[in-house]
């Protein structure tokens, strides 16, 4: 008892003492934000105790979430919606994303930095594919051995006992080397480059379809420029083995109601949908699948 008490003060001085010191190392400054995304959902206690443990690391630490409502154990999800959501965010946040299927075996857990002056707290089983695709990676830190409140974390609440209060820690200025060894990569998801196929189509793959059927891929604005589509063209679109004839457009409202288009959305990337429809239940697209344009 003697001793998990003094680790647990020694862990409370080392938060403290990184509250007040300015940022070493060349890190960018702390924000004192600390932001969440897990499956977790809101019924269960989950929440509520993966914040308190990041108090009782930080207890001046602010924390937001980004959602709690990713689908059970669905780490691409949690991979799309950390990515797009963060960017948003100022350098010096704190992210600790949760979608951990692989709690108590061997995968690792990771905090990195990326080039954004953003920070990451996760799981090392993809979840951080494209947050470092898309900001760049600076530096990579192996947590697994952390023990933030002072005592072995449990098999399979890891949200609470590490990933959480390391990531309170970090919000609180604490140093990313002080936390584990460097590491040379991450785990990455499989995803397709998006890439010209001639002059007249392009391949990708989906990123992810929102609530309203729209169709999200990873083909970005600069490469659908290359095919020197306007307004109106028409482009034959395929997702998987399921195609659909689309029209070329700025907006929703550009076709009437029911027809598909496509367009770049606000992340700047090519979607498909149907104006007030559903395109992915017509196409039956699911993340991942391969997505080809073709101009006609």
């Amino acid at each position: 008892m003697r001793k998990e008490l003094g680790l647990v003060l020694a862990a409370s001085a080392l938060c403290l003492a990184s509250c007040a010191a300015p940022p070493l190392g060349g890190e960018p400054t702390r924000s004192g934000l600390l932001v969440l995304l897990t499956d977790f959902g809101d019924r269960d206690h989950y929440v509520a105790a993966i914040k308190g443990a990041a108090y009782r690391a930080n207890p001046t630490v602010r924390i937001e979430s980004i959602t709690h409502d990713i689908a059970p154990f669905d780490v691409w999800e949690g991979a799309v919606t950390l990515a797009l959501a963060a960017k948003e965010f100022p350098p010096g946040t704190v992210f600790v994303a949760v979608v951990d299927p692989g709690v108590g075996t061997a995968r690792k857990a990771i905090a990195l930095r990326t080039e954004a002056g953003r920070l990451y707290v996760a799981p090392d089983n993809g979840l951080l594919s494209f947050v470092a695709r898309r900001e760049g990676v600076v530096d990579i830190r192996d947590i697994s051995r952390l023990q933030p409140l002072g005592h072995r974390p449990s098999r399979t609440f890891h949200g609470r006992d590490l990933f959480a209060p390391a990531g309170a820690l970090l919000a609180g200025g604490t140093p990313l080397g002080q936390l584990g060894a460097r590491l040379k990569d991450i785990v990455r998801l499989p995803v397709a480059e998006p890439a010209l196929d001639g002059d007249s189509a392009i391949k990708g793959s989906v990123l992810r379809v929102d609530r309203y059927g729209n169709v999200v891929t990873n083909i970005p604005a600069e490469l659908v420029a290359k095919l020197a589509l306007k307004r109106g063209d028409q482009i034959d679109a395929r997702v998987g083995d399921a195609s659909a004839l689309a029209t070329y457009a700025t907006t929703y409202g550009d076709v009437p109601e029911g027809h598909a288009l496509c367009l770049i959305d606000s992340l700047g990337n090519l979607e498909l949908a149907i104006n007030m429809g559903d395109l992915a239940k017509r196409l039956k697209a699911q993340p991942g699948a391969p997505v080809e344009v073709r101009k006609r």
